[in-house]
């Protein structure tokens, strides 16, 4: 599990698609600034996109499952398939 304490440097380096966050990763990406997209399960980082695929925005993506919150990489909005160029 990937935990906010041993969070060093840029998000994209520490965190790779798949890998479970604890509880205090979550709250920063619901609390850094507005949630680009938020529901219960699924939580999208930021007001702007990481990247731009296929003409849409991508945001860092947070997706609640049994095993708890999971990212799921940079995806498009509501969505969370990873996208990258």
């Amino acid at each position: 599990m990937k935990t906010y304490e041993n969070w060093k440097g840029d998000l994209k380096d520490y965190l790779q698609p798949g890998d479970v966050v604890d509880e205090e990763i979550s709250e920063h990406f619901l609390n850094v600034m507005p949630p680009a997209f938020w529901r219960a399960n699924l939580i999208q980082m930021g007001e702007s996109p990481v990247d731009y695929v296929d003409g849409k925005g991508t945001y860092h993506t947070l997706e609640k499952t049994l095993e708890g919150w999971v990212y799921r990489g940079t995806c498009h909005k509501g969505e969370t398939r990873h996208r990258s160029n």
